[in-house]
C-alpha cells in the first residue's frame, strides 16, 4: 500500500479534531481550511513538531518579550502559538508566501489574536534596523536564508536580541559555524538537535499503521537548533550595552 501523508493526517483530525493536543501550544485550534495546506500539520496537532524546542520555548515565554520576530511563520504555527501564550508580546510574522500568510491571518483570527499578529512579507534587512521594538525575541526558520538576514555587525538589533534560529546545514554545511562565529562576541549559544520519533510513544497513533504513523511524526531526517542569548546589560532597556565576552559592565 502507498503511503499517504494526506490520508495518515486526515486519520488524527477524525479521530481528535483540529486543537493543538499537547506542547507549548495546546489548545491553539486550526480552520478547515489548513488542510492539505498546513506542513506538518498531524505533529503540530499532535504536540510533537519540533518537540525537541519544547523546553526552551516554555523558558523564553516565561522572558515576556515585547516584540517577537518569526521570520519563515508558515501558517503560524509559531506566531499564534506565542501569541496565545504572551499575551503581552507583539508578533511580527513575516513570510514570503502569499497562500501561508492568508493561512496565518486565519490561524490568527481563529484564536483571537488577529490584533496582535502582524503579517508582512519576506524579512528585508531594514527590518532588523529598528531599534523601537523593545525587547526582542527572533524565531528564524528561513530555509537556508539565515546566513544573509543573521549580520549582527550590519544590524545592531540583532546584537541584543535572543534568537532561535533553525540552522540548516543541510542547504550550506557551513551555516552553523558562521553562524556560531558571527554573534560569539555578543551572544552565548546553545545547540538544540533534533531527535527521531518512537511512534510507540504516542498513545494517539495506536491503530494507525506503522508507516503512516511514521510519516505523522517525521520532520526531517537531521537538523539542529541554535539559541543565542544576549550578554548585555538591561538595566538601561532604552540603550542596552554589550559586552564582549570577558569585559565587565563600565
Amino acid at each position: 500500500m502507498k503511503l499517504d501523508l494526506g490520508r495518515a493526517t486526515m486519520k488524527i483530525v477524525d479521530r481528535y479534531g483540529l486543537e493543538v493536543r499537547s506542547g507549548p501550544f495546546a489548545g491553539m485550534t486550526y480552520p478547515q481550511d489548513t488542510l492539505g495546506r498546513a506542513s506538518a500539520l498531524g505533529a503540530k496537532l499532535l504536540g510533537t513538531y519540533e518537540q525537541e524546542l519544547a523546553p526552551t520555548i516554555e523558558k523564553l515565554i516565561r522572558e515576556r518579550f515585547q516584540t517577537i520576530l518569526n521570520i519563515g511563520s508558515g501558517e503560524g504555527y509559531y506566531a499564534v502559538g506565542f501569541a496565545l501564550r504572551s499575551p503581552e508580546s507583539l508578533i511580527r510574522a513575516y513570510e514570503s508566501d502569499g497562500w501561508q500568510r492568508r493561512l496565518c491571518a486565519r490561524v490568527a483570527s481563529v484564536n483571537g489574536v488577529a490584533g496582535r499578529v502582524v503579517i508582512e512579507g519576506a524579512c528585508r534587512p531594514e527590518r532588523l534596523d529598528d531599534d523601537a521594538l523593545g525587547r526582542v525575541l527572533i524565531l528564524c526558520d528561513c530555509e537556508g536564508c539565515e546566513l544573509d538576514l543573521l549580520q549582527p555587525d550590519r544590524h545592531p538589533l540583532l546584537q541584543t536580541a535572543t534568537l532561535l534560529v533553525e540552522l540548516h546545514d543541510s542547504v550550506e554545511p557551513t551555516t552553523t559555524s558562521r553562524i556560531l562565529r558571527r554573534f560569539a562576541r555578543t551572544h552565548d549559544a546553545e545547540i538544540v538537535s533534533a531527535e527521531q520519533r518512537d511512534p510507540e510513544r504516542y498513545e494517539e497513533l495506536a491503530g494507525i499503521p506503522e508507516g503512516e504513523a511514521h510519516m505523522v511524526l517525521w520532520e526531517r531526517a537531521a537538523g539542529s537548533w541554535g539559541l543565542l542569548r544576549p550578554r548585555v546589560d538591561l538595566r538601561h532597556e532604552g540603550n542596552p550595552k554589550v559586552h564582549p565576552r570577558g569585559a565587565s559592565p563600565a
